[in-house]
């Protein structure tokens, strides 16, 4: 009996194509799709480089807030501080929530508000104004979450999305 080959993280481009499914039918045109996707790439990418900050801050000072609570502390290595409301764990595991689109909306608020340098570059109240259904924007998730961190070191991975 022939053993079964490790799982590989999927193909950028085979999640990008379940996202379009995901969100087949919506109003707005393939615009605003991109923009959907676009934002939640955002927020999964941010998330992940927040969360591999606060896990070296952690071995580096331990479990005091002080230290993992302060925005320099992510800065120093070029990365947005995160409030646990805008955190991508936050949003996946709130992903079947009734409000999950004015929840991914404050997260883009709250980032903004808490990172001076994104000032107007997120997109606000744009997710509740979507024209989604719930389930898509929780299948958009689950499909965004597929995304490995590898894929955060392509060269031009805005162009490839």
């Amino acid at each position: 009996m022939a053993k079964k080959a490790a799982t590989q993280a999927q193909p950028l481009e085979s999640i990008l194509w379940n996202c379009r499914n995901a969100l087949r039918g919506t109003v707005g045109g393939n615009e605003k799709n991109r923009d959907a996707v676009m934002g939640l790439v955002f927020l999964k990418f941010t998330g992940d480089k927040f969360e591999k900050r606060r896990s070296e801050i952690m071995v580096e000072h331990g479990d005091v807030p002080a230290f993992l609570e302060k925005d320099s502390f992510y800065r120093s290595a070029n990365v947005f501080y995160i409030n646990e409301t805008a955190r991508w764990s936050y949003i996946v595991t709130h992903a079947s929530a009734d409000d999950i689109a004015v929840i991914i909306d404050k997260a883009m608020a709250d980032i903004e508000d808490r990172n001076p340098p994104l000032k107007g570059a997120l997109p606000q109240n744009f997710y509740a104004t979507l024209g989604t259904r719930n389930e898509q924007i929780k299948g958009l998730i689950d499909e965004i979450n597929k995304l490995d961190e590898n894929h955060f070191h392509d060269k031009d991975l805005i162009g490839r999305v």
